[in-house]
């Protein structure tokens, strides 16, 4: 499976490349023993100036995970805050003697249009995070607390897209009407 994930990977590289869009890439190694080093969104995230209405900003999460902690490469910090020269540390949280947490992009679903983000608390989101994430940004927020069997497995239905069970199954209700 990892073989083919990787050549997807390479493929969506390669096409991105074609299109003229810079792009950095990086090489996990299994000495950092971070199996989940493949998705950085979590620990760190990109904002262009049009998006803070000022400079390209970088934001560094909090993460409940000591694993996710030591995905923290300095190199890629380092190559990042030449193109987004603001930081926004957040990772410092972490550490406090109440811990808090905000795992990036995991937390948060952006609507970059309309500079709002959605976020389900959590053990691994906390409004305190949030907030202050919204602040570095200018975001306003919307939270709330949701049943999910993972935080970051949430379903968000877009105003005038939805259906209910019963528009996708009226074919199936006129048969049992000719039974009366």
């Amino acid at each position: 499976v990892q073989h083919i994930l990787l050549d997807q990977f390479s493929a969506l590289h390669r096409t991105i490349n074609s299109l003229g869009i810079e792009t950095l890439l990086y090489t996990h190694l299994p000495v950092h023993h971070t199996p989940e080093a493949c998705f950085p969104n979590n620990w760190l995230s990109t904002h262009a100036p049009a998006e803070t209405g000022g400079e390209g900003t970088l934001i560094l999460y909090p993460m409940r995970s000591e694993t996710r902690r030591r995905e923290r490469r300095h190199s890629i910090v380092s190559d990042l805050s030449e193109l987004y020269p603001r930081e926004v540390n957040l990772s410092k949280y972490e550490l406090g003697t109440v811990p808090q947490f905000l795992e990036g992009m995991g937390s948060l679903v952006l609507d970059r249009v309309a500079k709002v983000a959605y976020a389900a608390l959590s053990s691994r989101t906390y409004i305190e995070m949030v907030n202050r994430w919204a602040a570095g940004v200018g975001y306003s927020v919307v939270s709330f607390h949701a049943a999910a069997y993972h935080e970051e497995a949430l379903d968000l239905t877009l105003p005038g897209t939805e259906q209910s069970d019963s528009e996708s199954d009226d074919d199936d209700d006129d048969d049992d009407d000719d039974d009366d």
